[in-house]
């Protein structure tokens, strides 16, 4: 895949998915990088000062207030959707002079030998990058999930950690085709589409060799939440078998609330007609 060929902008070979992912992986995802500011995401935002655990600086970013925004629902891969704005596009901090890149909820928890890896590994090639304005476009954001996806690949051992930053990439390109489909291209729409797919399809690889390698739980999810959400996705990359494993998985557990398997129920019986197909 070509999923970080866009941060030869920032200073990094072209050949940089070569190196950070493998042959299979690399028949993925490459987007452009066009700018455009989301004005009426501004009187959501504070700014805050951070400190890079990598290099020590401090930079200011942008939050969204949480108490200005409410819940509108929530997609079948646990994508959360608000009234106001996105706020998905804002969960990533990227240092401005190391290019260091996370999460959030990972930012400050870097070990040192992850931090050790982002200075061998990314901080050199980084170019640096200006904030220009009060927020984020989706083309920035994308740019910025592609970096914690960089670092997550080069600095950790836990696979979860690239996973769940893929699954949020393919959410923040959701929310783009939803809220901006008047503003994209045909063409732009159809790219936008196999790269929500592609990162869906990393996410789900990846959270599933993490099920069965890491402890739980994976992510802050214990293992009905995990199970429901490698059921949807698998059922999403039409691997149906898992889908139909990873609900009984679900159904089997005790604790699982009612309602979660009462939703698994309808994706089972779709899922078994497919493999009922295949046989």
């Amino acid at each position: 895949m070509k999923l970080l060929s866009e941060l030869s902008s920032l200073g990094f070979d072209n050949d940089i998915d070569t190196i950070v992912f493998t042959e299979q992986e690399n028949e993925m995802l490459y987007g452009s990088s066009k700018r455009r500011r989301s004005p009426n995401d501004t009187q959501y935002l504070l700014v805050k000062t951070i400190e890079c655990p990598c290099c020590g600086i401090d930079f200011d970013t942008y939050a969204v207030r949480a108490g200005k925004i409410t819940p509108a629902g929530q997609d079948d891969d646990l994508r959360p959707r608000f009234n106001e704005i996105d706020p998905l596009k804002y969960d990533v901090l990227m240092c401005p002079i190391c290019g260091y890149a996370s999460l959030v909820k990972n930012f400050e928890s870097a070990t040192s030998i992850f931090k050790d890896k982002i200075r061998e590994h990314v901080s050199p090639h980084f170019t640096g990058i200006v904030e220009e304005g009060f927020n984020y476009s989706y083309d920035e954001a994308i740019m910025r999930y592609k970096m914690a996806i960089l670092c997550d690949a080069v600095g950790s051992d836990m696979i979860s950690r690239r996973a769940f930053t893929c699954l949020k990439l393919s959410w923040v390109i959701r929310g783009y085709l939803e809220s901006e489909s008047d503003k994209i291209t045909l063409r732009r729409r159809k790219e936008l589409e196999a790269d929500e797919y592609d990162c869906m399809q990393l996410a789900y690889k990846d959270f599933a060799k993490a099920y069965s390698e890491e402890k739980l739980p994976i992510c802050g999810m214990d293992e009905t939440t995990i199970c429901y959400l490698l059921s949807v996705l698998s059922y999403k990359m039409k691997d149906y078998k898992e889908t139909i494993r990873y609900i009984y998985i679900v159904l089997g557990n005790k604790t699982a609330p009612q309602k979660v398997k009462d939703k698994l129920l309808g994706l089972r019986d779709k899922a078994k007609v497919y493999v009922k197909g295949e046989d």
